[in-house]
């Protein structure tokens, strides 16, 4: 099971559309990813001096979309593109963007390692264990997912996040070290035993 905090109506609107596909419509999915996969778009590139290892430029997705007959125009296929960054099977290499048909680094999420999404924890979760709020920590917006399973808490950067910024373990979540990590204003503390996620404005509990 898993509990959810900072998820912007985005990547839950994604989530339950995906649930909502008939069988059909994912397996095209899965098959333009495949393709993709075998596109030859794939390769190493540089921008600002940082290499970005296996990824497509989205500019090139459009092209060969309509090229290989996926889509019938250039509209078509920015669309597809979209539905592919929504459904999990690609991502933007730093999370910044939607599917742009710009000169924009993608990459497909087998090549990603650490692929740990929003999107996908929250399509594995019951919609009744999603819980929503949000935080400022240096006056950036964080996003936070916390697994009661594993017992660990991820943080994201974006609300569509692929690959965490962190993860804490949360057998450790009294420690000094975690409650620094947080916000000061408001400490997230989750009872991992009792499968309770709260937060708190008064100091952590001695015993959790």
């Amino acid at each position: 099971r898993f509990f959810f905090f900072l998820m912007s109506n985005r990547a839950r609107a994604w989530a339950l559309e995906w649930q909502s596909l008939p069988a059909d419509r994912r397996q095209f999915f899965q098959e333009v990813a495949a393709r993709l996969a075998k596109s030859g778009l794939i390769d190493d590139r540089t921008y600002h001096l940082r290499k970005y290892e296996k990824c497509m430029v989205g500019s090139d997705i459009v092209t060969f979309l309509v090229e290989q007959g996926v889509s019938k125009e250039e509209s078509d296929a920015i669309t597809l593109g979209q539905q592919l960054l929504k459904f999990g099977f690609i991502h933007h290499v730093v999370d910044d963007h939607e599917f742009k048909n710009e000169k924009l680094f993608y990459r497909l999420k087998e090549h990603e390692p650490g692929w740990c999404s929003a999107f996908d924890l929250l399509c594995a979760a019951p919609d009744e264990d999603h819980m929503y709020s949000g935080w400022m920590k240096r006056g950036k917006l964080y996003f936070y997912v916390v697994s009661a399973e594993e017992e660990k808490m991820a943080e994201f950067s974006t609300d569509i996040g692929c690959v965490p910024l962190n993860v804490y373990d949360l057998k450790q979540h009294t420690s000094v070290a975690l409650v620094s990590a947080l916000p000061e204003m408001l400490v997230l503390c989750c009872d991992v035993l009792a499968l309770k996620c709260f937060s708190l404005s008064t100091p952590l509990p001695v015993n959790g």
